[in-house]
């Protein structure tokens, strides 16, 4: 099970290695092998396979590897304050079974009483969509305009608990927002959940890198 929030590929991998890759896209045949792999590992069956293989490949490296597949719950508009590039962004709040349950201790100390609850979230990578078929908070109407889509997903045990109480909607959305704020130094104004939108995009399937084992992975990047 994951917990924690994602880095971004390029702390994972070595500068080295991307340059390489980067070398190597520039090549038309490595392309077309790289998209025959693609589809074949797409493939009924091949892909648990493919996922098995690269988990075990990566934890020989010190990394962790999870694979995402998020379902839609819902989404938030974020409003920011003074960003040349993005008036608004974009969070979609998702949920799967690899993220940990929420969990909840009882407060009882002195004058503090109540219930304290965690919730174990991932935030993969964002990335940009053009969507159509509906004008969200902050869009221009621009046929191709580009939104900055960020997804936070939480196990589908706290969005079934966002789904029956208020109070523990604002909690998720607020978890979600400040690990966005934290790890994207994003500054937000103020957020405005988007009725009858469940997903902003396509569902983005992402893959969360997490090194693990520091002396591991920095001996294998070498």
């Amino acid at each position: 099970m994951a917990d924690g929030v994602t880095t971004s590929l390029s702390k994972n991998v070595s500068r080295a290695e991307l340059a390489q890759l980067g070398k190597h896209l520039k090549d038309e045949k490595f392309r077309a092998l790289l998209t025959e792999f693609a589809q074949e590992v797409s493939a009924p069956g091949k892909k648990a396979q493919f996922e098995k293989e690269v988990i075990a490949l990566e934890a020989e490296r010190g990394v962790q590897v999870v694979f995402v597949e998020p379902k839609p719950g819902f989404a938030i508009a974020l409003q920011l304050k003074k960003n040349k590039d993005h008036g608004h962004v974009y969070l979609n709040i998702c949920s799967s079974e690899v993220v940990d349950k929420p969990k909840c201790t009882r407060i009882d100390t002195g004058n503090k009483k109540g219930l304290n609850w965690a919730l174990p979230h991932l935030v993969p990578q964002p990335r940009k969509e053009v969507v159509s078929g509906v004008l969200l908070p902050g869009q221009s109407g621009s046929k191709n305009e580009a939104l900055l889509v960020y997804d936070v997903v939480f196990h589908p045990d706290a969005l079934h608990l966002a789904s029956r109480n208020r109070l523990m909607r604002d909690t998720v959305i607020k978890s979600a927002v400040d690990s966005l704020v934290n790890t994207y130094k994003l500054s937000v104004k103020c957020n405005i959940e988007i009725e009858k939108v469940e997903y902003v995009g396509k569902v983005a399937r992402s893959v969360i890198r997490k090194v693990v084992n520091e002396k591991l992975h920095k001996t294998k990047s070498k």
